[in-house]
């Protein structure tokens, strides 16, 4: 069996759906026992080039455990058992009453490759519904420390203001969907074809000003950034499946920087729109990520479909 997450425009079986917050991206997850329909060379991020795991080692893939594993966010180790994500992603556990990630693959179907870990709690500011202005993200425990691996160090606000005033070019890393089935090339959620390989892409940030006015009440500077234009030539855009996924820049000293994480579109589009992404900035909840004591809790409980009473009518 090989571990793929794929997009069709009808869904078979064996398909779950996650419900996202307003405006978020939708997941749709399918477990296939073949590859057939996935290139070669398939990989994640729209305008992305396939990339090593070694290149970014703190990446991980937020996985939900049915039959084999279905790729459905992406994340960064900050620590040796914790993840930064997300917020929305957390009701993927809805699906299995548990998430597990993925540890330093660059192709997720190579199960030889990389460690799988079980995430036993996650930590947020408040349970995440997308209207209240806390950023989209989650911080996930991991049930055993990862080790060897460099972290990236989270940006300062300082930081975080340069690169975005001075527009400057960050790299977006996921395994998100890359390609459409769509004859005219258009990337709708009913469409979208996420493969197993590691891709990363460059995305411009855009400054305070301009982003407010593309995206107008759509953009809080406060708990977002936003990044990549209509018409840039090597623009990055997040796609299904990317989100929770890094977004990092360089420091002054050449040190990684997390920048923000994967959040939403305004459009479900994946970057045809012309419109930047958004990133949920991690700098305003430094002390969630990296505290001694955030606020654990326990992911949220498998959703139980209701059974009709015996003997009642349909």
């Amino acid at each position: 069996l090989a571990e793929v997450w794929v997009k069709f425009p009808k869904l078979p079986s064996t398909a779950f759906v996650a419900k996202p917050p307003p405006g978020g991206l939708a997941v749709v997850g399918v477990w296939e026992t073949a590859m057939a329909a996935i290139p070669a060379n398939a990989g994640a991020v729209v305008a992305g080039t396939p990339v090593a795991a070694g290149a970014y080692p703190f990446t991980v893939a937020v996985v939900v455990p049915i039959g084999g594993a279905i790729q459905a966010c992406g994340g960064t180790l900050i620590a040796p058992r914790r993840v930064v994500t997300a917020a929305h992603c957390i009701d993927l556990s809805r699906v299995t009453g548990r998430l597990e990630v993925i540890v330093g693959r660059e192709r997720l179907s190579d199960r030889r490759d990389g460690q799988r870990v079980r995430v036993t709690a996650v930590a947020q500011v408040r349970p995440f519904n997308g209207a209240q202005p806390d950023p989209d993200v989650a911080v996930l425990r991991l049930a055993r420390p990862v080790t060897g691996v460099p972290f990236p160090r989270l940006a300062t606000t300082g930081e975080l203001t340069a690169l975005r005033e001075s527009g400057a070019a960050t790299t977006l890393i996921g395994w998100g969907g890359f390609a459409t089935t769509r004859p005219d090339g258009r990337f709708l959620p009913s469409s979208i074809i996420s493969g197993d390989r590691l891709r990363e892409g460059t995305v411009n940030l855009v400054p305070d000003i301009e982003c407010e006015s593309l995206l107008g009440s759509n953009y809080t500077p406060a708990r977002t950034v936003c990044g990549s234009r209509a018409g840039e030539p090597r623009g990055g855009r997040a796609c299904y499946g990317d989100s929770g996924g890094p977004l990092v820049g360089r420091a002054a000293d050449g040190a990684v920087l997390l920048i923000g994480v994967v959040s939403r579109g305004i459009a479900a589009t994946c970057g045809q729109d012309g419109l930047p992404d958004l990133y949920a900035r991690v700098d305003v909840v430094k002390r969630l990520i990296v505290g001694a004591r955030p606020p654990w809790r326990p992911l949220p409980a498998k959703f139980e479909v209701p059974t009709r009473p015996e003997g009642a009518t349909p």
